[in-house]
């Protein structure tokens, strides 16, 4: 998994903090999350869910808040395009079954790399030309925010 990019690997909703963390005795392994319920002072670990979340050519892996839910898009990265993207919603800290795949995104072609969220599940993305891009996955659409760097 040397291959890996976390980015956004800390949320905070309903009381759970909650970050990427490797549990086990391997510094590379990256199997889920932490997170720690403020209110009962206790920690609680989630593996990430089966499938869907590792590529030989490397994986990225954004956590967010979404319905005030801990969520996770993961995206299957090539040289050519941002493909297997995956949006997923933890229902129960704790019990790696109740991660629910929501929708894929993609494939997107000339995309870099995912940069994080904005409302409405809508995702920037550096494009290969350095370009900021605004993807709507429920409407599907692509919007060049004409703004570069």
């Amino acid at each position: 998994m040397e291959n890996s990019k976390y980015f956004c690997a800390r949320t905070y909703t309903k009381g759970m903090f909650s970050w990427s963390a490797s549990i086990g005795d391997d510094p590379d392994f990256f199997p889920g999350i932490l997170s720690f319920d403020m209110s009962n002072e206790i920690f609680l670990t989630t593996t990430l869910p089966n499938g869907d979340l590792e590529d030989p050519n490397g994986t990225w892996r954004i956590f967010f808040v979404l319905n005030e839910l801990v969520s996770l898009v993961t995206f299957g990265k090539d040289r050519e395009r941002l493909e297997n993207c995956f949006y997923w919603s933890l229902l129960e800290f704790g019990v790696k079954e109740s991660w629910s795949k929501l929708f894929p995104i993609g494939p997107l072609m000339g995309i870099e790399k995912p940069l994080g969220f904005w409302k409405n599940e809508s995702l920037f993305l550096r494009n290969n030309e350095g370009q900021l891009l605004l993807y709507d996955p429920l409407a599907q659409k692509m919007t060049n925010l004409q703004v570069d760097g």
